[in-house]
């Protein structure tokens, strides 16, 4: 009982904080970025395009809906991740090539040069091959000082912020710890 009252203390403290980027290995490379609207050329009007920023690990984030009857195949790249908003996240198909029909399709483009990039990807469906297009502009790397918000983590991965602010508090504990006991090691020397 007393254990479970204190890690509900260190949820509330840890809830309301940024932790730094050392403490978070899911936030290596943070920085500004805008995202366009996704264009397929042509149309496929029974797929959802949808692209967002990921300033955490600088990138641009797209998923690809299939509402269509068929398939949707990436011809020169791979999805991270193919998933229904049904599925459990264990359940999902990582490193595919396919969107089934009900299905959502996720790649993440990592950037790592500030200025303007057009990303391109070639979808194909029935037989007819799409360009997929999708504009980002990074305008500063690194400018938040290394921090990023736990939550993006918890939403993305679908996993219970408890879950989450467990992991983060023992990474901010285990950094806490090294810079102490470096502290000490330099005042000894």
């Amino acid at each position: 009982m007393a254990l479970r009252g204190v890690l509900l203390v260190g949820t509330i403290v840890l809830g309301s904080i940024s932790l730094p980027r050392v403490a978070l290995a899911a936030c290596p490379n943070s920085c500004e970025l805008a995202v366009g609207q996704p264009i397929l050329d042509p149309p496929l009007p029974c797929a959802g395009e949808q692209a967002r920023p990921e300033t955490c690990d600088c990138g641009v984030s797209l998923q690809v809906g299939n509402g269509c009857q068929q398939p949707i195949e990436a011809v020169d790249f791979r999805f991270d991740t193919c998933w229904s908003s049904s599925q459990d996240s264990n359940d999902f198909e990582h490193n595919c090539s396919v969107v089934q029909p009900d299905k959502i399709g996720t790649v993440k483009a990592r950037l790592g040069d500030i200025g303007a990039r057009e990303l391109t990807f070639r979808l194909r469906s029935n037989g007819v091959e799409h360009t997929l297009k999708v504009t980002s502009s990074v305008t500063s790397l690194g400018k938040d000082a290394g921090t990023c918000s736990i939550r993006p983590l918890c939403t993305r991965h679908r996993l219970p912020v408890a879950h989450c602010l467990l992991v983060a508090g023992f990474a901010g504990f285990t950094v806490a710890r090294g810079a102490a006991r470096r502290r000490r090691s330099s005042s000894v020397h």
